[in-house]
């Protein structure tokens, strides 16, 4: 009978559980934090400024929420390295941790001296009864190539009111 077809021995495991259990929680920790720094750093559209990650835009919030993440798990490193201690309630143990930390991060922002969020200033709007044909500027085709003009002298398309045309600065003389 060939070793493989013997059913009454057990499986001989490489590993134990918990030596599982830390490998697929320390995968998770570093998935999950590879994700909170792609959102914390993500870089904004080029040109703007205030756009983008958390920590761009408020990154006050950024410090409080990574030193809150760091306390977590310090805590938890800490509770499960004395969880004999405990007997069985390692589980109220850090979720009563948890539950202090989270609110002493919240009273921190609540606390935080000058504030915890920056608010950016909004772009003013503007009205387009205020804008008149006299504030745009001059046409780019007013002129015929190779033309000149002498300075202050207004120039306008043909069939144009002379009132309302732009005066076109030149560049002779400087």
């Amino acid at each position: 009978m060939s070793p493989s077809r013997n059913r009454k021995k057990g499986v001989h495991r490489a590993r134990s559980r918990r030596e599982i259990t830390i490998a697929v929680a320390g995968a998770v920790g570093v998935v999950l934090g590879t994700l909170l720094m792609i959102w914390l750093l993500r870089p904004g559209p080029t040109g703007t400024e205030g756009t983008g990650g958390l920590m761009s835009r408020q990154p006050r919030a950024a410090w409080l929420v990574a030193l809150t993440l760091a306390g977590l798990v310090a805590f938890t490193w800490w509770a499960l390295r004395r969880q004999r201690r405990w007997q069985g309630k390692a589980v109220i143990v850090l979720a009563s941790g948890w539950v202090i930390l989270l609110l002493a991060a919240v009273l921190a922002g609540i606390l935080w001296p000058g504030g915890l969020l920056r608010h950016t200033e909004t772009v003013p709007e503007i009205d387009p009864g205020l804008l008149s044909p006299t504030s745009l500027p001059p046409a780019l085709d007013s002129t015929v190539p190779g033309e000149t003009t002498v300075p202050g002298e207004t120039t306008a398309p043909p069939g144009t009111d002379t009132t309302v045309a732009a005066t076109t600065p030149t560049t002779a003389g400087q």
